[in-house]
């Protein structure tokens, strides 16, 4: 009859349960494994590609370009790459590619020459992990600036002086600028020193009015041409001119041995000139009457250089007062002396 006996094979009942333990444990390792494989293989996937951006625009500066664009919906999660071409489409080797952030919607760059055309792409871009995916390039054309030119110089300046102010005028260079002229204006007969005035003319313009100036004052007046272009300017050579503003008109002393010489139906008037004489005229008004009161009947002038006007116009045997002042002009100003009066009967 059959007899066990214990001994280390007493174990050997067990042994195969110990290796299919020890296989189930390998399989489920495996299945892991596949798993987290499969699972980083989903994740490194490259991802869907975004949509195109949309109303593409280039802001041209001088050898530089702003570039602006409304994002697709969605958004990119990656970036958006910009490509720069020379010519008026987006073909061979870019001469430059920028970045932008995927919240941002403008780049500016430099490192572009001046009046050249550029044909720029847009395209949004994608990120998962390791994958990029691009979507739909979108481009513009334009064309930078050159910086400014030095303008040429203009000519023909003048200055005409007035009571405490001064008209500028003169002839554009060929071609005119681009930007507007600048008049500087300076006290005594040089450019030099501090500039006691600044204006601006635009570039259509060639002559410009100004005031705040101090009558019976030398000024020297330079005016220069100016390019603009972009963000530079380049102004041409300065031309100056000097002239003496006015000083308003001062008050003139009055006439003196002032006289009246009746005849029929006319009168001649005469008097002295007062010192200095007068820059303007001389003004005769005639009164009804014996006082220079009420409406003149007449009102006659004399040029400063005269001290004597017979006029007719007047009535027989009336009593006629005659009142003559003196009157200094200056540019836009006149001023009027006192009246000097006498009175008369035609004959």
């Amino acid at each position: 009859m059959y007899q066990w006996i214990p001994s280390a094979a007493s174990e050997l009942p067990y042994a195969g349960q110990g290796a299919m333990l020890r296989f189930a444990l390998i399989a489920l390792a495996i299945a892991a494994l596949a798993f987290s494989v499969s699972q980083s293989t989903a994740q490194a996937a490259a991802p869907d590609a975004p949509g195109a951006v949309t109303n593409l625009s280039l802001k041209p500066g001088v050898e530089r370009m702003t570039v602006s664009w409304t994002a697709p919906d969605p958004a990119s999660t990656g970036r958006y790459v910009i490509k720069v071409y020379t010519g008026s489409t987006a073909t061979g080797t870019p001469v430059l590619t920028r970045y932008a952030q995927s919240d941002k919607t403008e780049r500016t760059f430099d490192g572009l020459t001046g009046g050249t055309q550029y044909t720029v792409s847009v395209q949004a871009q994608n990120k998962n992990n390791d994958g990029k995916t691009a979507g739909t390039a979108v481009t513009q054309t334009a064309t930078t600036l050159a910086a400014a030119a030095t303008p040429g110089a203009v000519t023909n300046l003048s200055l005409k002086p007035g009571v405490e102010r001064m008209t500028v005028s003169w002839t554009a260079p060929d071609p005119a600028p681009t930007g507007r002229y600048v008049i500087d204006v300076y006290e005594g007969s040089t450019a030099s020193g501090a500039v006691v005035l600044t204006r601006y003319a635009q570039s259509d313009k060639t002559e410009r009015k100004f005031a705040g100036l101090t009558g019976g004052t030398q000024y020297t007046v330079s005016v220069k041409a100016q390019n603009v272009s972009g963000e530079t300017k380049a102004t041409g050579t300065a031309v100056t001119q000097s002239a003496t503003t006015l000083a308003a008109a001062a008050t003139p002393g009055a006439v003196t041995d002032l006289a009246l010489k009746p005849g029929a139906e006319r009168m001649t008037v005469s008097w002295t000139a007062p010192d200095p004489a007068p820059t303007g005229k001389y003004i005769i008004k005639v009164y009804t009457g014996s006082t220079a009161t009420g409406t003149p009947v007449l009102t006659k002038y004399a040029t400063s250089d005269k001290t004597e006007r017979t006029f007719g116009g007047l009535t027989r045997s009336t009593e006629y007062t005659i009142s003559v002042q003196a009157q200094n002009v200056s540019g836009e100003t006149k001023a009027v002396g006192s009246a000097a009066t006498a009175t008369a009967t035609t004959k």
